[in-house]
């Protein structure tokens, strides 16, 4: 499984500016769901079209919501995004995730 650092810096810089822009503008905190469906499309976006790469990462986003409830979700690079209660990701995934 090949992997870049830099396009999981780049997805991670933008969902720091999501949340901060959230804060300005709202004065809450983003909810986990909608940080994830806006990193989400944006990965999806790069799937689209010629002339530029898909991002070569997957990610696992964990947080809590406004009502205290623990959220964790996986995307892939194509921009699904799934939600589960454990995940793993990686070398090995496949003897692990039968566990679960």
């Amino acid at each position: 499984m090949l992997c870049f650092i830099p396009d999981g810096r780049v997805l991670i810089d933008y969902a720091s500016g999501i949340t901060q822009h959230h804060k300005l503008q709202y004065g809450k905190q983003v909810d986990i769901e909608l940080l994830v469906r806006e990193i989400s499309d944006v990965m999806q976006f790069y799937t689209r079209f010629g002339g530029v790469r898909p991002f070569a990462v997957s990610l696992i986003i964990g947080g809590i919501d406004k009502d205290g409830e623990p959220k964790l979700f996986s995307l892939d690079p194509s921009g699904i995004f799934y939600r589960y209660k454990a995940v793993v990701m990686g070398e090995g995934e496949d003897k692990i995730t039968p566990i679960f």
